[in-house]
């Protein structure tokens, strides 16, 4: 498919302006960074930008109200430790403080401060309205082109990812672009027979996007994980949960409609002094799953081999807990190691497959609303920006 926004071998300027998402965990007690993964995904797009032009850094870490929203001077300085590039942090954002450090960048990087600090920039607006905002009327003239590389956040129309849009010649940076790609390939252009399992601890999005899914193309559907729970429950096994009558009577409905294509776990394992695994259909009262079981991972491996395209959003239990992790750690094994196309979205599912230490997914992302956003079919404010300025600047 021909692109249909401006990449970084598109664009070329003496300054430019990067839009990520480094928003990153911290140590609750001296606000230390505790993982430096975002980072480390845009090194490719910082260090090819600083071949030929000096770099400026626009971000957020967390926002206003929460224990971990500070400044970005730790991720500054963790940016020029992993690039080995001159990197300086300024105090400030878009006022004279900011405006003369970038004004004086010859070479190398300069981060701003954490972008949430100003007043607007989580305002939901169109790219032209947020361009009225004094972040952008203020920066935007100091820039010959901006480069956002946040996926993650690409669900947010907020004035940082979009004001610029329309302003300057805009691009996606290369982990933007990657994410993009695999997305397309996964979503919008699959091999079938096409499988997505959901899992997780998330429940209430699943029962409209089903539906949807099935209407994009989807082949099955397999539950697992709190999902699976709740549509056991909905379909009368005695399964205990956090579930409204209302989203089980809603689950029951999505059943009936697609029960040929929906895979619902065949046994589960409960915590009884250990892990105790149990058929659904023998269940004499309430248990609380926290796994799936073995006939359920080899009913499952057997239509990941299948499938020529596999999506997975969400673990199968409680895969910190040694007694729960098969269920995760068999499925994301299995489908890494298929012949399929796979793609792995959301957090949980990332950090599972780091600590099992898969390998052998076609494309893994950490995104979480974005992420979520695309298996619905949904449009991404930030990409409809890129694409809509690649019409207005080509």
């Amino acid at each position: 498919m021909d692109k249909e926004y401006f990449t970084l071998e598109d664009l070329g300027g003496k300054k430019t302006l990067l839009r990520p998402d480094i928003n990153l965990p911290l140590e609750k007690e001296t606000l230390e960074i505790a993982d430096d993964t975002r980072i480390r995904e845009i090194l490719p797009t910082i260090e090819r930008i600083c071949q030929t032009s000096s770099l400026v850094i626009l971000a957020h870490q967390s926002r206003p109200g929460k224990w971990d929203f500070t400044s970005l001077e730790k991720h500054a300085s963790r940016i020029g430790e992993l690039t080995s590039i001159p990197t300086r942090f300024v105090d400030d954002v878009y006022g004279e403080n900011a405006k003369d450090a970038i004004k004086n960048l010859d070479g190398g990087i300069l981060v701003l401060d954490n972008v949430r600090k100003c007043d607007g920039e989580q305002d939901l607006k169109s790219a032209e309205e947020h361009s009225k905002n004094p972040l952008v009327r203020e920066l935007y003239p100091l820039f010959d082109q901006f480069v956002i590389d946040a996926f993650s956040a690409a669900h947010r129309a907020h004035c940082s990812l979009l004001g610029f849009t329309w302003m300057l010649r805009s691009g996606a940076g290369y982990a933007m672009d990657k994410e993009l790609s695999a997305i397309e390939k996964a979503l919008n252009d699959p091999q079938r027979p096409f499988l997505v399992t959901l899992g997780g601890a998330k429940y209430e999005e699943v029962i409209p996007l089903i539906p949807k899914l099935f209407e994009r193309g989807v082949d099955r559907v397999a539950l697992i994980g709190m999902p699976g729970n709740l549509f056991l429950r909905a379909i009368g096994k005695s399964i205990r949960g956090p579930f409204t009558s209302d989203q089980i009577k809603e689950a029951r409905k999505v059943y009936a409609n697609y029960s040929d294509k929906i895979e619902l776990p065949v046994d589960v394992a409960t915590d009884e002094n250990g892990r105790k695994e149990v058929e659904v259909d023998s269940l004499s009262r309430e248990v609380e799953p926290l796994d799936i079981g073995k006939r359920t991972i080899d009913e499952l491996n057997g239509l990941i081999q299948r499938a020529k395209t596999v999506v997975i959003s969400g673990p199968a239990g409680v895969y910190e807990d040694a007694k729960f992790a098969a269920g995760t750690r068999d499925l994301l094994n299995s489908i890494s190691g298929s012949s399929s196309y796979s793609l792995a979205g959301g957090g949980h599912t990332s950090s599972a497959i780091h600590l099992f230490n898969i390998k052998g997914f076609s494309h893994v992302t950490t995104a979480g609303g974005a992420f979520e956003t695309s298996l619905e079919g949904g449009k991404l404010p930030v990409v409809e920006a890129l694409k809509d300025n690649f019409k207005r600047f080509r």
